[in-house]
């Protein structure tokens, strides 16, 4: 399902005080140069990005009002080779979809703050080299 068919279906309360602020969104330098060249197109006057930057940019803005609104990934199913890329915990590892094609792939910092540290596209992975580089 993709990120627009999400938002209209999926429950999104504002429970908590977590969900009433706007929360610090980081992109890793991959995810943000991978959106910088998007946004350069369109600033050029080429479309041939715009579906890609836009649902970048939605899930930026889903993510800084709801950052737990993804499916957190099972610290068991969570692969050493993610850990090892990006740092992170394998017990706070969440998924986003935001189109049929595209996961993004953050984690939720202490201070609340997210951090979006991947990016994974099925254009440059097979699905079955996207299971095995996000899970085990």
């Amino acid at each position: 399902m993709d990120l627009c068919r999400q938002l209209q279906t999926k429950r999104s309360s504002c429970e908590g005080c977590f969900r009433m602020i706007e929360h610090p969104v980081e992109l890793s330098e991959e995810v943000e140069e991978l959106f910088n060249s998007f946004e350069d197109e369109l600033n050029k006057g080429s479309h041939q990005s715009e579906k890609e930057y836009k649902a970048i940019k939605k899930a930026i803005q889903l993510l800084k009002t709801n950052p737990d609104y993804g499916d957190k990934i099972p610290a068991k199913r969570v692969s050493d080779k993610l850990v090892e890329d990006f740092g992170v915990n394998k017990n706070n590892v969440w998924r986003l979809e935001i189109s049929a094609d595209w996961r993004v792939i953050y984690t939720i910092l202490s201070s609340g703050e997210v951090k979006l540290f991947a990016l994974i596209l099925k254009t440059f992975f097979s699905h079955k080299d996207y299971e095995n580089y996000v899970f085990k």
